[in-house]
């Protein structure tokens, strides 16, 4: 028993210590071809710009909520948080199912339309498996801030602060439980859906059942992941504040083009916060596809440096 422990142990951190975290990151930023397809998981299922700016489904609900007065406003708002709620999970989830497809065949990388074609018949099945737990990530997050905003109205002098420090952390307790144990058995489901055609119900329990058997792995994957969001966001936060405000200070000094420098700093900020979530998506997809192949019992070599695209290959 001691000795099949310490094994365990060994096992969970030569896993997460391994080459196999810096091969899957050189691959995300080398192989351009999955980057179209982060993109749209990085539109779609990303709560980067919310954390970085407050652009999201809410915000263009409480934007078309506040144009019409009375029950007719809220019922549109609502209408406009849900459909471009849905559109942006689905546009994320095609986006996530065609790097899996891209990432199928590690250590070789399929180019896009080859990614397509392996996959295109599964959106719909993806969908089934993958939008429950993004229905309940997004009420996670809403609903307890909007009710937390809610009461800062109606309690401004915290009162009642036993109640509220017992909402606060109920609802950090579902955010660990939906950022963590939740979104490792999501990724998974997701790739049963897909590579192995697994009905959603399935999908979950195949899932599931290699988590079971290899919970350290998956934590090691998990750990990687988040890792990866907050390498990107705690730089991304700094870029958000600092830039602007240098391209406002410019703009003082050269008041006959106020706008230009500006202008120009903000579409700098925007290119290098698209690239680097883009290159963060790619990494956790990639990162999640060879986790799961591994725990299929596969065992994938080398650094996946490898393309293929319309029947060639390319180093």
């Amino acid at each position: 028993m001691e000795k099949t422990r310490e094994n365990r142990v060994r096992e969970t951190l030569r896993v997460a210590l391994g080459g196999w975290v810096g091969q899957t990151l050189i691959l995300s930023l080398r192989e351009r071809s999955l980057w179209p397809a982060a993109l749209l998981v990085s539109l779609g299922l990303s709560e980067s710009w919310r954390t970085l700016y407050g652009w999201d489904p809410l915000w263009l609900g409480e934007r078309v909520a506040g144009k019409v007065d009375g029950a007719a406003g809220f019922l549109l708002g609502a209408l406009a948080f849900l459909l471009s709620l849905l559109f942006l999970r689905a546009l994320g989830i095609w986006g996530e199912m065609l790097l899996v497809g891209q990432a199928s065949s590690l250590p070789v990388i399929t180019g896009p339309r080859e990614g397509f074609r392996l996959t295109s018949r599964r959106f719909f099945p993806l969908i089934l498996a993958y939008l429950p737990y993004e229905l309940l990530r997004a009420g996670v997050v809403y609903f307890p801030s909007w009710f937390i905003y809610s009461w800062g109205q109606w309690d401004p002098r915290l009162r009642l602060w036993p109640l509220y420090l017992l909402f606060v952390g109920g609802w950090g307790s579902l955010l660990l439980l939906v950022y963590g144990p939740a979104a490792a058995l999501a990724r998974l489901a997701a790739r049963e859906a897909v590579l192995k055609k697994a009905e959603p119900v399935s999908a979950w329990r195949e899932g599931w059942g290699k988590a079971r058997r290899s919970p350290g792995r998956c934590a090691a994957a998990w750990l990687w992941s988040l890792l990866a969001d907050a390498f990107f966001l705690i730089p991304a936060w700094l870029l958000a504040a600092v830039i602007p405000w240098l391209g406002r200070i410019l703009g003082d000094a050269v008041p006959v083009i106020r706008w230009l420098p500006f202008l120009v700093f903000h579409l700098a900020l925007a290119a290098a916060l698209i690239y680097g979530q883009v290159v963060v998506q790619a990494y956790k997809s990639v990162l999640w596809t060879r986790t799961w192949w591994e725990l299929e019992g596969r065992e994938v070599t080398g650094p996946p440096l490898i393309s293929v695209r319309k029947g060639k290959t390319a180093g």
